[in-house]
């Protein structure tokens, strides 16, 4: 037997791979399709709308009008260029002083100083004193200023002073100036000096800058505040512009580096196409500035952005990612079937190609918050109705997110996201079709509302107003009105347990339960009292009551066709008194799979089929288990030969009728019944079913067994009420 119940184990693990493959394969499918329309909606134009620039020259006449199908920013190059070139012409020519020259002249001036010297010294006469200086400084004086220097009786004091000028004046730079050097002279120069092995940059005036020519007033100037004669300042003058140099010339080279410099960090000069605006009219001539917005627009047509493709699909990753964590048990608290998997997937696509083609037809006017024409609040609604109202939150925060990669606003996310969200909790209650049209009117005040407090937060005008409001009224009405119409589609499709489909699934006088209270009335009568039993307790736990009470009416359908075999329904004899335990066993245990083919003839929902499986789980049929025991001579009495084939209880609601059958059927027999009794033993019938692991798959906890054990007890105490007995306190803790 244990083999055999490996073997079974094994077929399952086997029979359900191929479903996940199916599963991830259309997953991975459905990600390539969405990744593909978002790239196609991002590269647009560089796919479909190529602008051909055959078609546009500068001067012709434009044979067709162009009109931009988008916002853009370009740079204008042909003004970037020449704001570059003003720039560049402004930044000032680069002198360097040679520090050679300095020092060649210092040294110079001090051989002259020392020769002057010992002329003056040994009072040579001017004849030979001239002769000596020509034969050394050749050319340098005239044999006047010669003379006039070893005339001045202060030479001796007038030298060092000489000097001292000398090295200032060429260390602050004497400028090279060659005529026509520039074709436009700048009014300031940038001199750079080395002082102390530091280097200096100094900007400068040209007209404050010293050259050869200016070099005589400027030493007057820099000397009349010294305490000098005037033979004194005539001789300083004179020694310093006979030994001054040029020593400032023109650096080609760091002045073209400065203006290269100056062009690389010019803005550019950016222009803007509205969205809309007609670049070339037709009929007219085209000029060099249409040509470049033509230029500037074509280029992002034809361009494929390999960026932007790169993180739409790595985006689209993240968002697949985000989906299957936030729809996994931990946080839905339930595993999600495979054909809601493939709703959600299906829902989505529909909802980003939509999207995609409003975007791309330039339908929706610029001003209008493209969310408000998208199906959101459709999606949302079927997905809450189909599945459950916390999946609908999340899918509505999903398909909002989607629309960043249509690079919408974040205003389009959040009309998405809470238009979606309000959906989800208006249907959430509804129980009748009815029910849908009020949420419908109730979701169209929502949006307009929604889009009416965008509309102050973006400062729009008072008429922007009303137009946005009846945009958004009209989405959430006519998303209501759609989902009216087409859940019955997916109702269909997915044979899903709606509350609509459950409430005619609960209709007691369909032609099966009306054939079940003339064939099988003490069946009809335990079904409706489970029903009454699971329904509060689910409602207490925060579990789906409808759909208990549906699959408590159906949970013993499958005892119809042999009523008599069933003790509720026997009125004279037992006709177990007359088979064996084991026949017996299998006539009981037959009900639940009669249960199940007749369910699937009729189409109900797998949901109900699955409460049907369950109600008995894998129990014990303990009363002919005990009789087989009773009767039992030579061979032995297996446990699994008299214990339901059925698999523990999977949902919450399947346990709790699994709970509510047990403690029904086991309440007939109790005599004289009080509270505490009562009390006593629904707590003994849930933990029996616990303690022997029918409730390990349906993820009740303790808290939720406590809960259903006060709701049964309150139903009993109220059916039982005229035969309750209420004892005393000390009789109650017995």
């Amino acid at each position: 037997m244990k083999a055999t119940f490996d073997l079974l184990s094994l077929r399952e693990r086997l029979g359900a791979r191929p479903q996940e493959r199916l599963k991830t394969a259309i997953i991975l499918l459905s990600f390539v399709i969405l990744s593909v329309a978002v790239v196609f909606s991002n590269q647009y134009n560089s796919l479909v709308n190529r602008i051909r620039f055959s078609d546009f020259e500068v001067g012709k006449v434009a044979a067709q009008d162009l009109v931009s199908d988008r916002n853009l920013a370009y740079v204008d190059h042909r003004a970037t260029e020449a704001n570059a070139d003003t720039l560049a012409a402004r930044v000032p020519p680069v002198f360097r002083v040679q520090s050679e020259i300095v020092s060649r002249a210092d040294r110079r001036f001090a051989a002259f100083a020392d020769l002057l010297t010992r002329l003056a010294s040994e009072q040579i006469p001017i004849a030979q004193a001239y002769a000596e200086v020509q034969a050394k400084f050749r050319d340098l004086f005239s044999r006047d200023e010669v003379a006039a220097l070893l005339e001045n009786r202060n030479l001796v004091n007038i030298l060092p002073i000489a000097g001292q000028t000398l090295d200032g004046v060429m260390s602050q730079g004497v400028l090279a100036l060659q005529d026509n050097e520039f074709s436009t002279m700048p009014s300031t120069i940038s001199l750079v000096r080395y002082r102390g092995g530091r280097k200096e940059a100094e900007e400068v005036q040209l007209e404050a800058a010293l050259t050869l020519r200016s070099l005589p007033i400027h030493l007057r100037a820099i000397l009349a505040p010294r305490d000098l004669g005037d033979q004194d300042i005539r001789t300083v003058v004179l020694l310093v512009t006979k030994f001054s140099r040029e020593d400032a010339f023109y650096d080609f080279g760091a002045t073209q580096k400065s203006r290269d410099r100056a062009r690389a960090e010019a803005a550019p000069v950016m222009k803007r196409i509205v969205k809309g605006e007609r670049l070339v009219r037709k009929g007219f001539v085209i000029t060099q500035a249409d040509m470049d917005k033509v230029r500037a627009l074509g280029a992002v047509s034809i361009a494929l952005n390999t960026r932007n493709i790169v993180g739409s699909v790595l985006f689209v990753a993240i968002l697949y990612l985000l989906g299957l964590t936030l729809l996994s048990r931990p946080i839905v608290g339930r595993q999600i079937p495979d054909k809601h998997v493939y709703l959600l997937i299906g829902l989505a696509l529909f909802y980003v190609i939509v999207a995609v083609a409003l975007t791309r037809s330039l339908l929706v006017p610029e001003w209008l918050n493209t969310a408000a024409v998208l199906p959101s609040a459709l999606v949302a609604m079927i997905v809450s109705i189909l599945i459950d109202r916390r999946v609908g939150v999340i899918f509505s925060l999903l398909v909002g997110l989607s629309l960043f990669l249509l690079r919408l606003t974040p205003y389009s996310f959040l009309f998405a996201f809470l238009s979606g969200t309000i959906a989800t909790f208006l249907v959430s209650g509804a129980e009748r079709r009815i029910d849908l049209v009020r949420a419908s009117i109730e979701l169209a005040a929502a949006n307009a509302i929604i889009l009416v407090i965008f509309g102050f937060l973006m400062n729009y005008e008072v008429s922007w107003f009303f137009i946005a409001a009846g945009w958004g009224a009209l989405n959430g009405f006519l998303c209501g009105m759609l989902v009216l119409g087409l859940l019955p589609v997916f109702e269909h499709l997915l044979n899903a347990p709606t509350p609509f489909r459950l409430m005619e699934l609960s209709d007691m006088n369909s032609p099966l339960l009306r054939r079940m209270l003339t064939l099988a009335p003490g069946t009809y009568g335990h079904s409706v009292s489970v029903a009454n039993l699971a329904e509060s307790a689910c409602r207490a736990i925060g579990a789906n009551a409808l759909l208990a009470r549906v699959g408590a009416y159906y949970h013993d359908i499958g005892k119809i066709d042999q009523s008599e075999y069933f003790i509720e329904n026997q009125t004279e004899g037992n006709k177990h008194d007359d088979l064996k335990p084991s026949l017996s066993a299998a006539v009981i245990k037959s009900h639940v799979k009669i249960g199940i083919e007749r369910a699937k003839e009729l189409g109900l929902p797998q949901e109900v089929i699955d409460i049907i499986a369950q109600h008995h789980g894998s129990g014990l049929i303990s009363y002919f288990y005990i009789r087989a025991l009773k009767n039992q001579k030579d061979g032995r009495v297996s446990p699994e030969d008299f214990s339901y084939s059925g698999s523990p209880p999977g949902s919450r609601e399947a346990a709790v009728v699994m709970l509510a059958d047990g403690v029904e059927a086991a309440s007939r027999t109790l005599k004289k019944p009080t509270v505490a009794k009562l009390e006593r033993f629904i707590w003994s019938s849930i933990m029996d079913k616990f303690t022997s692991g029918q409730m390990n798959e349906s993820d009740l906890t303790f808290r939720d067994l406590e809960m259903i054990k006060r709701t049964f007890l309150q139903i009993l105490a109220g059916h039982f009420h005229s035969r309750i007995e209420y004892p005393d306190k000390k009789e109650a803790m017995k």
